[in-house]
């Protein structure tokens, strides 16, 4: 068994550091402003690790029910920066393989899967939980900007 999450938030491969290295700098750079990610606190992600000790059985993928965010949002809260400025953001475009919104549940997978309260579970061979009707991606859990203020500020990414 296994879990699968998204962006850890803070975490070093997180866009967090790499916003407030840029915005030290006096300019930020921007893949694409449609551009949405899944996120989870460290705390979060470890503790959905430990409560599906208790519900694994061999060979599953657990995903917790996540929100995602815009990169555009987190860019705005984080750096003052308001769609439409072109002063100090930089759009460099979409690198190869790259996407503008996350997959978390692929089409390929969605037909083993099944929402319980709280997370999804591929591969649940005793069929509980509500089947899931198609692919799940980052565009269709998106934070408003009151909620994701809140979750920075939950971690201390801002006051």
């Amino acid at each position: 068994s296994c879990s699968r999450y998204g962006n850890v938030i803070g975490s070093s491969g997180s866009i967090i550091p790499l916003f407030k290295k840029q915005k030290e700098k006096g300019e930020i750079c921007i893949t694409d402003e449609r551009m949405t990610r899944f996120w989870i606190t460290i705390n979060e992600a470890a503790q959905f690790v430990l409560d599906r000790l208790i519900d694994m059985k061999g060979g599953e993928i657990f995903i917790p029910k996540m929100k995602s965010f815009r990169i555009i949002d987190l860019l705005n809260i984080m750096s003052n920066y308001k769609l439409g400025q072109l002063g100090g953001c930089i759009r460099t475009g979409i690198r190869a393989g790259e996407k503008i919104h996350e997959t978390i549940i692929s089409e390929d997978e969605y037909m083993g899967a099944r929402l319980h309260e709280n997370f999804y579970c591929i591969g649940d061979n005793d069929n509980i939980g509500i089947p899931i009707t198609g692919a799940l991606t980052s565009a269709n859990f998106i934070m408003n900007l009151d909620d994701l203020s809140e979750k920075l500020r939950s971690v201390g990414v801002i006051k």
